[in-house]
C-alpha cells in the first residue's frame, strides 16, 4: 500500500464497558487513536432506514495493517470528516498489507 493515497485522517473507537447512568445502560466507546486512511468513492445511492427518518450512506476506507487495525470489527465506530460511522465489515488486503473498512453513517453522538 503506497503512502500517497493515505490522505485522510480517521479516529477509531472500540466498544467498551457499559456505562449505567441510573436510568439506562449504554455501551461506552474507547478512543483507540487515529490512522491515515484512503477514501474510496462508492456509488451515490443512499439506504433509507426506519421509514426514511435516517439516511445511511455507505463508505469504504483503506488503512495500513497494524495490530490495532487488524482488530477492527463490527461494533467499532469511526469518526471521519466530522461524521460518525458504524463499521459494517473489515477485510484484509493482500498479506497484512492493508485493511478495507466498510461503514455506514449514523446520527448518534460518540
Amino acid at each position: 500500500m503506497r503512502a500517497g493515497p493515505l490522505d485522510r485522517i480517521i479516529t477509531l473507537f472500540r466498544p467498551g464497558a457499559a456505562v449505567d447512568d441510573g436510568y439506562t445502560s449504554k455501551p461506552a466507546l474507547e478512543n483507540e487513536g487515529t490512522r491515515k486512511a484512503r477514501f474510496i468513492p462508492e456509488r451515490v445511492s443512499e439506504i433509507y432506514a426506519g421509514g426514511g427518518r435516517q439516511a445511511q450512506v455507505p463508505i469504504v476506507l483503506e488503512v495500513r495493517s497494524d495490530p490495532l487495525t487488524r482488530q477492527i470489527d463490527t461494533g467499532w465506530r469511526i469518526e471521519f470528516e466530522g461524521k460518525n460511522y458504524d463499521v459494517t465489515g473489515a477485510q484484509e488486503i493482500g498479506r497484512r498489507n492493508g485493511i478495507r473498512i466498510s461503514a455506514v453513517t449514523n446520527d448518534r453522538q460518540l
